[in-house]
């Protein structure tokens, strides 16, 4: 008895372990084909994508400058102690003399406040501040171009996954076709060049099939890449290549453009960059008003003398006039430069949202005439096939009206494909997503 209740503990025990380790590898399978969508796959790059975490990390490292140019304003604190030897210096009329060398030991703390610096320190602190703005636009337009670099591998890929079935669908047609063409054949009404014709058919699409699949996997790795996620696990996509029409303003556009652009951000934080650079550069020949204070100890023993001492200075900067002055004229010129730059971005930005503009009303109307292509396709598909299944149909015609319908399908598919890369493209050169474009046109007109 007491064996049986041994046995069924351990057959227990057993049990539970194996359900345990049942579950991790249900819970893994389970990881592994998880679904991503778009929005997943935006936030997997916002978090992993080294660009941007580069991009950040850089804004980060430009926030402390604007306090070590700050720092000016707190003082200073200096400590010093040593050992020094003194040699009295002894001349050829003084040889009867013995040369004094004597030893001092010294302690000094001393205190540095700067007091007025008639706002250098300040101009300063501004230049850094705009040049850490700067950073900030910049992070912004980084997290622009990856966001549009994830968007157009993950719509690629859909593409490809597209392909890969209408390829599948073309084997499994030909497959099809091959096995009539045999059974005709084998009757008599068929020749064995129909045979022939479906073998050579359906090799050629089992080569596509190797190209499709292929394309899939080299997609995949461009979209992981893309995210910074190259090793992460195979997962689905869900299949967001669809099409929706927008009525988008192009002037609406261009303005939301102008505010959420971080081009133009950027271009407006290195003006001021300049302008401060300017002031800077004519405040640099100003003094400074300091005042400091020190304490020491010291002499041949640390018990030999204190001391101490406190005051007040003006300090001129020691400059050559004719560098003082160049420096100003170059500031101001470097000035008019970002200014001039600014211009050349505000209109390469006009421009840009011009094209893109242009190029999704382009890709918009060409959605229902690729999907009439493909309705018009398919009905002359099947009318050879039924053609053929009855005996009537000839090879060729069939894979002419097969070929037909397989281009209709990746045309359509290619539209998706470019549609939805055209309005990621105009999302990014406006600065802002087209839904939210459009939701602030709506509560535009509900406030007024």
């Amino acid at each position: 008895m007491k064996k049986i209740f041994n046995s069924f503990w351990v057959i227990f025990i057993m049990l539970i372990f194996t359900s345990s380790v049942f579950a991790e590898m249900l819970e893994a399978k389970v990881e592994e084909q998880r679904s991503l969508g778009l929005e997943d796959c935006l936030n997997i790059a916002l978090e992993k994508n080294p660009l941007i975490l580069s991009a950040k990390k850089n804004s980060e490292a430009y926030k402390t400058r604007i306090s070590q140019a700050r720092a000016a304003y707190f003082p200073k604190v200096e400590f010093k102690m040593g050992v020094e030897e003194t040699n009295a210096i002894t001349t050829k009329y003084m040889r009867f003399i013995d040369r004094d060398i004597k030893s001092y030991n010294l302690g000094e703390v001393r205190l540095t406040q700067q007091l007025y610096d008639f706002g250098k320190t300040r101009m300063s602190a501004n230049v850094q501040k705009a040049s850490y703005n700067y950073t900030l636009a910049e992070a912004d337009d980084t997290i622009d171009k990856v966001v549009y670099q994830v968007k157009e591998a993950y719509y690629y890929l859909l593409y490809t996954v597209h392909q890969l079935n209408v390829a599948k669908d073309m084997v499994e047609q030909y497959e099809l076709q091959l096995n009539r063409a045999k059974a005709f054949y084998t009757i008599g009404t068929k020749p064995k060049l129909d045979v022939t014709i479906a073998q050579l058919n359906l090799k050629d699409a089992k080569l596509n099939l190797i190209k499709a699949e292929n394309a899939v996997q080299v997609a995949t790795a461009s979209l992981n890449n893309t995210m910074g996620e190259p090793f992460i696990n195979p997962y689905n996509l869900k299949d967001e290549l669809v099409f929706k029409d927008y009525d988008i303003n192009f002037e609406k556009a261009y303005s939301v453009a102008k505010e959420h652009r971080p081009q133009l951000k950027m271009a407006e934080q290195k003006i001021k960059v300049a302008n401060e650079n300017v002031r800077f550069a004519k405040f640099s020949f100003m003094p400074t008003i300091e005042g400091t204070m020190m304490a020491g100890k010291g002499g041949s023993s640390w018990t030999y003398d204190k001391g101490w001492n406190a005051g007040m200075f003006l300090k001129l900067p020691v400059t050559n006039a004719a560098i003082t002055v160049n420096k100003i004229k170059e500031a101001r010129a470097l000035y008019d430069k970002e200014v001039a730059d600014a211009e050349k971005m505000r209109q390469d930005v006009y421009f840009e949202v011009q094209k893109s503009y242009y190029n999704l009303l382009e890709a918009s109307k060409s959605i229902p005439v690729a999907q009439e292509g493909v309705t018009k396709a398919k009905e002359n598909y099947e009318l050879a096939s039924g053609r053929y299944k009855v005996g009537f149909g000839d090879p060729i015609e069939l894979k002419d009206a097969e070929v037909s319908y397989q281009n209709a399908q990746l045309d359509y598919y290619n539209s998706l494909h470019y549609y939805n890369k055209s309005l990621a493209e105009f999302e990014r050169v406006i600065g802002s997503s087209v839904d939210k474009v459009l939701n602030e046109k709506e509560e535009v007109k509900e406030n007024i």
